[in-house]
């Protein structure tokens, strides 16, 4: 037959036990949450700064080809490319042909969906969303001198 001591200690130890597992329960939950957007995704930073720098059909007086950059600094300030295409389109054309490339979406994809805005100081240069938003996301934001900025978000 045990003594009361061992029983409460028995007790004293059982409780000690749950309150470690009812904590090690809480900290996996807090870790693992991935609910909402995370800002600044390396990913996806890399991957705007990589179409940044993609050349498109839009020219200078020079004839040299512009990087997408400096396009979507033409279109918000409303100006044409030298040829005069219009700078919006060049970029529509362009982003969307890379995005549908890069980012594959639907259930057979790890990718559920994707949203690109670009705005600029006057109005809104381009929004894409392409197929379904999650409650678990990355994201990327960039501002630059001139007024543009670009969001793009990819859902899981």
């Amino acid at each position: 037959m045990m003594s009361k001591k061992a029983q409460s200690e028995m007790v004293g130890f059982a409780i000690i036990l749950i309150m470690v597992v009812v904590i090690g329960v809480v900290f996996l939950a807090i870790s693992s949450n991935d609910e909402g957007p995370k800002t600044n995704n390396f990913e996806l930073e890399s991957f705007v700064q990589s179409i940044l720098g993609f050349t498109t059909d839009c020219e200078n007086s020079r004839g040299d080809h512009l990087p997408l950059r400096k396009v979507i600094f033409l279109c918000g300030e409303d100006e044409k490319c030298y040829t005069g295409e219009d700078s919006c389109e060049v970029i529509n054309e362009t982003i969307s042909g890379i995005l549908e490339n890069s980012w594959k979406t639907g259930e057979d994809w790890p990718t559920a969906g994707y949203s690109l805005q670009i705005f600029g100081e006057k109005k809104k240069i381009m929004n894409i969303t392409v197929g379904n938003r999650t409650n678990r996301a990355k994201s990327s934001s960039q501002k630059f001198e001139s007024g543009i900025a670009i969001d793009f978000k990819v859902y899981n």
